[in-house]
């Protein structure tokens, strides 16, 4: 049921990224639903689940925006084990701002480790001046974004009878 639950939330976020969250973009800035499903996978789901999908969902999302391949499959690895680190610390449903706090610490993690590579072939502050713009509107935007696909989430997670807390 769990690679099902997965599959079918693969090819959702594989539509409802192009189509509905560009819409909502934000100076050009786009959220970023693969890697909000990650950390709440990882959060509901445990460590091996959230490193699985952070693999699957990972490879999907490099090829899916064509940055270096194997960078996005890293990194949501990472970033499903530490979401399950510190669904560690909690006992029962924690408030919704630490979801937030989760998916916008997730963001600024991943968009840093975005910019080593792209760093290297870049020269001067604008780059650095303009990445951090982009960091500031994509971590508010995930960190919006994470609350109706939490509530997704758990549904979904109810009605493939996934154990979550």
């Amino acid at each position: 049921m769990k690679l099902l639950h997965h599959v079918v939330w693969l090819i959702l976020i594989a539509i409802l990224q192009p189509a509905l969250i560009n819409a909502l973009s934000v100076f050009g800035v786009n959220g970023n639903v693969f890697l909000l499903f990650i950390v709440l996978i990882g959060f509901f789901c445990g460590r091996m689940q959230g490193m699985l999908c952070g693999i699957l969902f990972g490879l999907v999302y490099d090829i899916y925006v064509g940055r270096f391949i194997g960078t996005d499959m890293l990194i949501y690895l990472f970033i499903g084990y530490f979401s399950a680190v510190v669904s560690d610390r909690f006992y029962g449903r924690p408030n919704i701002y630490v979801f937030s706090a989760m998916a916008a610490g997730a963001t600024i993690a991943a968009e840093i480790i975005y910019l080593i590579p792209y760093s290297m072939f870049c020269e001067g502050s604008f780059v650095w001046i303009s990445a951090v713009r982009i960091i500031f509107i994509e971590t508010v935007l995930n960190a919006v974004l994470v609350l109706p696909m939490l509530w997704f989430i758990e549904k979904t997670l109810v009605w493939f009878k996934i154990k979550k807390y």
